[in-house]
């Protein structure tokens, strides 16, 4: 994603460090409740993950539009 320009690494380790870890206010997808607190300062809401990742299969299908297979 990074290598194609899609996403930045930034926007990568966000996602990540949102779904994966949690705080009392933002609880991570897939954390459990006895993980340490994330140190993401800036987590990603339910919303903004939501839309990162329809972007992302938007271009993703999008390239696989143009592909031919013969």
């Amino acid at each position: 994603m990074v290598r194609r320009g899609w996403a930045t690494l930034a926007e990568c380790s966000r996602l990540d460090e949102s779904l994966n870890f949690g705080n009392d206010y933002y609880l991570g997808a897939h954390a459990r409740q006895e993980c340490a607190p994330s140190q993401n300062q800036n987590p990603m809401s339910l919303a903004m993950t939501e839309e990162f990742v329809r972007e992302l299969l938007a271009l993703w299908i999008e390239s696989k539009i143009g592909k031919t297979n013969i």
